[in-house]
């Protein structure tokens, strides 16, 4: 349920989270860029990408939002499973260059494994 409320609130307000992205793309600075998904409807978009990719406000931050694709953006505004999944892709690769994993091998594997998860499946990572 909580996929399907973030698509429909991107998709209600597809435009005003475009011009998030956009603001957060002329930021020169980082702490403008943090800045711009704090108020309004920045905020507003990390809580909906929290939903889209089933995670916690927290861990949507500027990385993240400078990495996805504009055209995967308005796709997934209007409920495309694989733009949604690149996101998903996104983010990921964000979070792990984050921690320092990008070049880890097992990267892949864990991203194979969460692209094949039902919606509200519950990850075990113990057996990666």
């Amino acid at each position: 349920m909580r996929l399907q409320d973030a698509v429909e609130d991107l998709y209600d307000n597809y435009d005003k989270y475009k011009e998030v992205l956009e603001d957060v793309a002329k930021e020169t600075e980082e702490a403008g860029k943090a800045q711009v998904l704090m108020v309004g409807n920045g905020a507003k978009l990390r809580k909906t990408l929290a939903g889209l990719l089933d995670t916690a406000e927290e861990f949507i931050d500027v990385n993240l939002v400078e990495a996805i694709n504009p055209e995967d953006f308005e796709k997934a505004a209007m409920g495309d499973a694989d733009a949604i999944q690149n996101i998903r892709d996104a983010f990921i690769d964000a979070r792990a260059e984050a921690l320092g994993l990008a070049d880890d091998p097992a990267l892949d594997a864990f991203k194979d494994k969460l692209a094949h998860l039902s919606d509200g499946a519950v990850l075990d990572v113990d057996t990666m």
